[in-house]
């Protein structure tokens, strides 16, 4: 068999498997986390893994062109808008948890409610200064190794210097040190 048969006979398996686990998710009140016994679970809407489900259904999508995966995307991505409703309870995670989904979205089909993940980042920037224990730390001018995902070493080293300050920052009983952290306050804020 060559490659390209075996490529496409993984596929087939997998767009069966994926068919099924629609169905099964589309029964349930949220997005699939987990499987305990024979019964799919969901976690609460905010759960940083909720943007998978619907970075697979896009990913199925893309490979098959089948509507059924664009649907269930779309649902995620609606049930997700419930965790924006709740401010308090989002965390760390949250561009995360959207880029792979909105942002997809929007890049496939030009939606502009799926910018809305944008939006996500202007209201942590403003939730961050308005209180002194949280801070927020930027990462979009740091360079990547050319696939526009995964950071160089330098850009690594970068960001671990930006938190480092910016932890030392939200923290009253440590100063930052002004030879280290004075240079890059402009980075993290």
């Amino acid at each position: 068999m060559d490659d390209r048969s075996w490529a496409n006979s993984v596929l087939s398996k997998l767009d069966a498997k994926m068919t099924y686990g629609v169905q099964k998710a589309q029964t349930l009140d949220g997005i699939p986390y987990t499987v305990q016994g024979s019964e799919w679970k969901s976690n609460g809407i905010g759960w940083w893994t909720n943007g998978f489900w619907p970075a697979e259904m896009w990913q199925m999508y893309l490979a098959t062109g089948k509507e059924l995966y664009r649907a269930e995307a779309l649902r995620a991505e609606t049930l997700m808008d419930e965790a924006l409703k709740n401010f308090t309870r989002l965390h760390h995670d949250v561009g995360f948890l959207w880029l792979i989904n909105s942002g997809v979205h929007y890049a496939l089909d030009g939606n502009a409610d799926s910018l809305y993940h944008r939006e996500i980042n202007a209201q942590l920037a403003e939730f961050a200064a308005l209180r002194p224990e949280y801070a927020l730390v930027r990462a979009r001018d740091l360079p990547d190794r050319g696939d526009r995902l995964h950071f160089s070493a330098h850009a690594q080293r970068r960001l671990g210097i930006r938190y480092a300050c910016a932890w030392m920052d939200t923290v009253a009983a440590l100063s930052p040190r002004a030879e280290i952290c004075a240079p890059v306050k402009a980075e993290y804020v």
